[in-house]
């Protein structure tokens, strides 16, 4: 791997706007097309002409041309989700990308500015001489060891993708910072794999290499996306290679096989241990589920589920002593109990939730899938909260358990984690995704995701759907509306609160543009109004099936006074607010359909 030189003035209009990833991207041959480029900076308020970067390739080719071959459209193939001749490169949605340039730079990280000097003394600053730095510095390792071990290169890699993840969350302007880290620990990890192949199965270094595929998947940089969705096969095949979700001989096991009487200390050890090899695996099964295809096998998982979260973190061997030995819970055999009769045979910690309800919305995608394959369309008007069809052996509604599990926190004294209302969340998007077959495809190829040719079938589906299933429309638009709220309402900036912000954007845009008040009216309406809240409700669930005058909270108010741009506008808002990259793409996406938005207004005026 050649080195080049990474600071984010490689393109001065992408640091202009704010977006480091973009930066990031052209310097490594990833860049946006001029067109994109010139947009997104109309509709942040530059006024200034842009002029290609040194890594754009338009007036050395052409405006379409790249160094690679390309259609004589100039649009590109896009490997993440199978981009047509209608994806071109100026595409602004995050995951429509492909390579513009060969890397011409050394990698160097960007600096950080420092603080100002001090004004108070203008004379000559005495310097301390190296020795005497050098004493210092042994007097304080000397008086004060610290708790922290000494960085190795064993704790290097994770050490610096935490401290990526960190300045992500960071307010003082070091995000570019958290994407050079990454880029770094990238092949960091990858020198070390090749040098010493043992590795690629070693524990801390799959630890790092998921945190950084994790960090790919939500910074907002193309070409840490694609190498994330590359590393999703990797960190499967170590996950099964190291038996990480199999039963197998644990540490404790092995311990009170060679000793008789252990001490506490050495079965804490062991136990921490075992433990953090199985949370490993259910983080990488955690991560290749959600939001992209599958690569883990629901049938190849027969570990335990996660141990409760105040055992694990114990802060001493006589504390975690007196935690009774609990009864840990399969993961098949709960989850055979749940499809069979509907409860779970043992209580679940908010670890062990989510990934059930990761896994039954797993099946809501595997159904789904089966669905358009077969045309299979439920009929209109259906008074079930549910559609999809699922195999007969399967004798409860895995939807249904999704919505159980995500309301079964609601009137408990369990403090609202992010994993219970990531549980909860992942209901209401569930409704959205699946309850009116390829709804919420349709909506963001409508959106523009595809290009114009299929924009306007989307557009036409959506708007034949608004009049013919208006059930359908007014449970998905009261699943979205509800999914916003909760997310105001518990914010932990979690990476999948950007996604899922984005499609709740984007679904109430389109029922407001497509469907109107048309989806509230009808001849049974309620004539009182309905005030919707983030949980499910007798009440919401009359106006789902009579329709009738609706305030939506989290914001956007009386229904019948929405329109497109005052929704888009708002979830503008929101996501300037969320801390990941991926954030600031959507943002793009949503600023360019309120930019037409008030261009159609002014057409009609």
């Amino acid at each position: 791997m050649p080195p080049f030189d990474f600071s984010f003035s490689t393109l001065p209009y992408e640091s202009y706007r704010g977006d480091v990833a973009a930066s990031f991207d052209n310097s490594l041959g990833w860049g946006t097309g001029m067109n994109a480029a010139r947009s997104a900076l109309h509709l942040h308020g530059a006024s200034r002409d842009v002029s290609p970067g040194p890594g754009s390739q338009e007036g050395k080719e052409g405006k379409n041309g790249s160094a690679m071959d390309v259609d004589p459209d100039g649009s590109h193939a896009t490997p993440s989700d199978g981009g047509g001749p209608e994806a071109s490169a100026d595409n602004l949605w995050p995951h429509i990308y492909h390579p513009t340039a060969p890397v011409t730079h050394p990698l160097a990280l960007p600096p950080v500015a420092s603080t100002s000097e001090s004004t108070l003394y203008s004379g000559e600053v005495l310097q301390i001489s190296d020795l005497a730095r050098a004493s210092m510095i042994s007097l304080v390792e000397s008086s004060h060891k610290s708790p922290w071990q000494d960085i190795s290169i064993a704790s290097f890699p994770s050490t610096a993708t935490l401290a990526a993840i960190g300045a992500t969350y960071s307010r003082d302007g070091l995000e570019g910072l958290g994407v050079a880290l990454t880029e770094i620990v990238r092949r960091a990890l990858q020198y070390l794999r090749e040098i010493d192949p043992r590795l690629s199965f070693q524990v801390w270094v799959i630890q790092a290499w998921l945190l950084h595929a994790v960090f790919g998947l939500y910074c907002g940089s193309r070409k840490l996306y694609q190498h994330s969705e590359i590393s999703r096969c990797g960190l499967v095949t170590a996950a099964r290679r190291m038996d990480l979700l199999r039963p197998t001989c644990t540490s404790v096991q092995e311990l009170r096989r060679r000793k008789s009487s252990p001490s506490a200390a050495e079965l804490q050890n062991a136990y921490l241990e075992d433990e953090e090899r199985l949370r490993l695996g259910w983080a990488i099964y955690i991560s290749t589920l959600l939001n992209l295809q599958s690569l883990f096998s629901v049938s190849e998982v027969t570990a335990v589920l996660p141990d409760d979260d105040e055992r694990f973190g114990a802060p001493n061997p006589a504390s975690w002593a007196s935690f009774p030995e609990p009864n840990r819970p399969n993961f098949r055999a709960t989850l055979d109990a749940l499809l069979t009769t509907g409860k779970a045979p043992h209580a679940l910690n908010p670890f062990g939730a989510y990934i059930l309800s990761l896994t039954l919305y797993r099946l809501c995608i595997d159904a789904a899938a089966i669905d358009s394959v077969l045309s299979v369309d439920a009929p209109p008007a259906t008074t079930s909260p549910y559609r999809l069809t699922f195999s007969p052996s399967i004798k409860q509604n895995p939807q249904a358990l999704l919505d159980s599990i995500a309301s079964s926190w609601y009137n408990t004294s369990s403090s609202p984690t992010s994993l219970l209302v990531a549980a909860t969340a992942l209901s209401h998007h569930g409704a959205i995704q699946f309850f009116c077959g390829e709804f919420l495809n349709h909506v963001k190829v409508a959106a523009g995701k595809w290009g114009s040719e299929r924009r306007g079938l989307a557009q036409a589906w959506l708007k034949e759907k608004m009049v013919k299933d208006p059930v359908a429309m007014r449970r998905i638009l009261c699943r979205a509306a509800q999914l916003n709220q909760l997310l105001m309402r518990y914010t932990f900036d979690t990476p999948s609160e950007v996604v899922w912000i984005s499609d709740v954007a984007m679904t109430i845009w389109a029922i407001v543009k497509f469907g109107g008040v048309g989806i509230i009216e009808g001849s049974n309406q309620l004539s009182a109004r309905t005030s919707l809240k983030w949980s499910d409700s007798d009440q919401t669930e009359t106006w789902i099936q009579r329709g009738g005058p609706i305030s939506l909270k989290g914001g956007l108010g009386d229904y019948a006074t929405l329109t497109p741009e005052r929704v888009l506008s708002e979830f503008v808002e929101k996501l300037e607010n969320l801390p990941w990259g991926l954030s600031r793409k959507f943002r793009g996406v949503l600023m360019s359909l309120s930019q037409e938005e008030t261009e159609e207004v002014e057409e009609d005026v």
